[in-house]
């Protein structure tokens, strides 16, 4: 390469070469005037300048050359080096691959039999949970008929009922300071109705003796079948209690088939802080058909204690907090929930105890001054050692007249009924275009089946 370089500048030096003015002029054609010395020699100092110039900028180019090849050289050795690593690495990769396959090939067999395992019983699970899920929907509907609940709702059900509900059955409810509706059963029917039913007690299914949480958000069965028991919760008997002046009317069944009830002008029941107080219950109505005595007052006779010698003063359930297992608010040294079987308004111990156990006898109860009864007991009528067969608490408005007229609903009660009556509609006229569009489609199958 340097040797061809050097090639070149020998050739443009002498072609650019000037020896003398009669070799110059003797080029020159006819009528021409031949160069003085002077000008001769300042054309050959001008060739000499371009001719140093170029000299300069080819060993410049011939600098970058040998670096470019030194540059070259390098990278040749580093990419030799990196190709005997990559070859290695390769070699390296193979080996783990085989490795691995043969490892995958081993591990391949127990994981699928694991994965086929773990799939076939969690189909067996879903199915059994398909069915246990179809078995409920199918006992709940049969349990309720296949009814709905009514879109009426209010405050209580003596709301309800000023809007023109009259059926028995379970309402949506929105009790003064609730965040959210609450599922509760309405007596329209008896005593002119708007009843709504605090406590219910029918066949023993539901355990009564809970927790103080348990009693202040309420539990049971809330189905739509008459053989539903449940306590609302203490809470929502609080603010249902706190809106207006409220009565209290409490049935009770026998187990030789006697019915009574005993009615109190005034219920209210105070706060959690307060430990949710009996704070009002007075003004106690007989049955006309049979008194069955002032229980739940301050005239109690005699009550029902595990105390040899029991404070018949203290025994009224006025102004005595809710007691339950886990909360002992009672007037005595034990906690009465524990003999009583039940959360309730229990003071010494009690002379009613609406919440304890459902019993068939009067034998399976203990017997004895030293023991306390927990049955469904009301002292003043069958005394501390007869269980009930049922009883029943409901509350409604001390201002409720049964025979005033349904108040007319609003443009938004109005405007909400169309709405659910237009989504009734949409939902039934679907489901018949579906219907319809499965048929047409099946029937498209079948003529397609016998045209081919």
């Amino acid at each position: 390469m340097e040797m061809c370089l050097l090639l070149l500048l020998f050739e443009t030096a002498r072609f650019l070469q000037v020896s003398s003015g009669q070799e110059f002029c003797g080029n020159l054609r006819w009528n021409s005037t031949c160069p003085t010395e002077e000008l001769l020699h300042k054309i050959q100092v001008e060739k000499k300048a371009l001719l140093n110039s170029r000299v300069k900028a080819a060993m410049i180019d011939l600098d970058n050359v040998r670096n470019t090849h030194k540059q070259i050289q390098t990278s040749a050795e580093s990419y030799r080096k990196r190709k005997k690593e990559l070859a290695d690495v390769i070699r390296l990769s193979r080996k783990t691959d085989t490795v691995i396959s043969d490892v995958d090939i081993a591990g391949t067999a127990t994981l699928n039999k694991e994965l086929h395992a773990a799939i076939k019983a969690a189909n067996v699970e879903s199915l059994s949970l398909d069915y246990s899920c179809k078995s409920r929907a199918y006992r709940e509907k049969f349990a309720r008929g296949d009814k709905r609940i009514p879109v009426l709702t209010g405050r209580n059900c003596a709301e309800i009922h000023s809007k023109g509900g009259r059926k028995n059955g379970f309402y949506f409810i929105r009790p003064m300071g609730s965040n959210r509706l609450i599922k509760v059963y309405c007596d329209m029917k008896d005593s002119g109705g708007g009843w709504t039913v605090i406590q219910r007690r029918y066949n023993g299914q539901v355990d009564f003796d809970r927790n103080w949480e348990d009693y202040k958000w309420g539990f049971g069965q809330k189905e739509h079948n008459k053989n539903w028991e449940y306590w609302i919760g203490n809470e929502y008997i609080h603010m249902s209690t706190r809106q207006n002046l409220t009565e209290l009317k409490i049935d009770l069944l026998s187990w030789d088939g006697v019915d009574r009830f005993a009615i109190y002008r005034y219920f209210a029941v105070d706060d959690e802080m307060n430990g949710y107080k009996l704070k009002a219950i007075d003004g106690y109505l007989a049955d006309p058909a049979g008194n069955v005595g002032d229980a739940l007052g301050t005239n109690t006779q005699s009550v029902c204690s595990n105390n040899t010698t029991p404070n018949i003063v203290a025994a009224g359930h006025r102004g005595v907090e809710f007691t339950t297992k886990d909360h002992d608010n009672d007037r005595t040294q034990g906690n009465c929930a524990d003999h009583g079987r039940g959360g309730w308004w229990y003071s010494d111990c009690f002379s009613a105890n609406l919440n304890g156990i459902r019993k068939r006898t009067t034998q399976q109860l203990p017997v004895g001054t030293a023991k306390v009864s927990d049955g469904i007991i009301w002292n003043t009528w069958r005394g501390c050692h007869e269980s009930l067969k049922g009883s029943t608490m409901k509350v409604r408005p001390l201002a409720f007249r049964p025979d005033q007229n349904p108040i007319l609903p609003d443009r938004q009660e109005i405007a909400r009924r169309r709405k659910m009556n237009d989504m009734k509609i949409i939902r039934r006229l679907s489901r018949r275009w579906r219907r319809s569009s499965a048929r047409r489609r099946k029937q498209r199958r079948i003529l397609r089946y016998h045209r081919n």
